[in-house]
C-alpha cells in the first residue's frame, strides 16, 4: 500500500475476540496488526465495533454502553502504551 502512496487505512478490532469475559482483555489478536502498521509507517483509523461485540451483551441495554466505553478506553490505552498516537477511532 505504501508503494501506492496509501498511508492511512481503516481496520477493525475484534471486540468479541478481545473481551471473551467481561472486563478481561486479550489483545493478542490486535497487537500484531498495531505493530505491523507502526513498522510500515501506516496510520490506521481503528473501528472499535465493526466486527461485532461479545456474545454475552445485549445491545439494547445500558450495560452495552458501559462495556463499550470501557473497551474503547482500554483500546486507546493499549495504543498509547505501544507508543502510537491515533487521532481517529470509528
Amino acid at each position: 500500500m505504501a508503494a501506492c502512496g496509501i498511508r492511512t487505512v481503516r481496520d477493525g478490532l475484534r471486540w468479541h475476540l478481545i473481551e471473551t469475559r467481561p472486563n478481561r482483555y486479550d489483545w493478542s489478536s490486535f497487537l500484531p496488526m498495531l505493530r505491523a502498521a507502526q513498522h510500515q509507517g501506516t496510520q490506521v483509523i481503528w473501528d472499535l465495533c465493526h466486527y461485532g461485540y461479545p456474545d454475552d451483551l445485549d445491545i439494547w441495554t445500558p450495560q452495552f454502553v458501559e462495556r463499550f466505553a470501557r473497551f474503547a478506553a482500554a483500546a486507546a490505552q493499549v495504543v498509547k502504551d505501544e507508543g502510537q498516537s491515533v487521532p481517529f477511532y470509528a
